[in-house]
């Protein structure tokens, strides 16, 4: 199935971050996105890639919910491509095949990836918002943190193997399913 990410210029969320919509083929609205991103928004300029990085990791999610299993042909493998705007095409395009290989290995699909120029800021800045300002992490690696075992069985390996370095671990949770989350915050303070 074909997907697109539209990020809505003319609407923000009550935090200041754009709209976004899931659009699948042929042009049928099938989500809007909702990001929190006041835990992020302490981050006074968010690297361009990172909020590019969210934007892809909210798009799969959002596709993987969406498209049911018992779609594809065998009941399980399902085909997506996803085109979707992110600061610097080129870089994004230069990793598509890799990117679309973990991915497919992750989440035993097939996926291909399309990056198209964003015309559009993903942040608006409001004055009035106070924010609360937290030093940017300088990690010696990022791991996926989902309050799972496996993800933890790899955060263990790593702390133990690099002892005294800065692991930043970075996690999602379902704001419909509460035991990820609570796993998370028992897990790592």
């Amino acid at each position: 199935m074909k997907f697109t990410l539209e990020v809505d210029r003319n609407a923000t969320t009550k935090e200041g971050f754009s709209v976004l919509r899931l659009i699948g083929d042929p042009n049928v609205r099938l989500c809007e996105l909702d990001i929190q991103y006041s835990e992020l928004a302490s981050i006074p300029e968010p690297p361009a890639a990172a909020l590019d990085l969210l934007l892809l990791a909210a798009a799969v999610y959002a596709a993987d919910k969406v498209v049911l299993r018992e779609s594809a042909e065998d009941c399980w493998t399902r085909q997506f491509a996803l085109s979707l705007p992110v600061s610097t095409p080129a870089a994004w395009t230069a990793v598509q095949d890799e990117l679309g290989s973990c991915i497919s290995f992750l989440t035993g699909d097939r996926w291909t990836f399309d990056f198209n120029q964003r015309d559009t800021a993903l942040v608006c800045s409001r004055s009035r918002r106070r924010t609360r300002l937290i030093p940017t992490p300088k990690p010696g690696a990022v791991s996926l943190f989902s309050g799972g075992l496996d993800s933890l069985v790899g955060v263990i390996d790593w702390l133990e193997t690099h002892p005294g370095e800065p692991l930043l671990a970075v996690g999602h949770h379902d704001g419909q399913i509460a035991g990820p989350f609570s796993d998370q915050r028992t897990l790592l303070p």
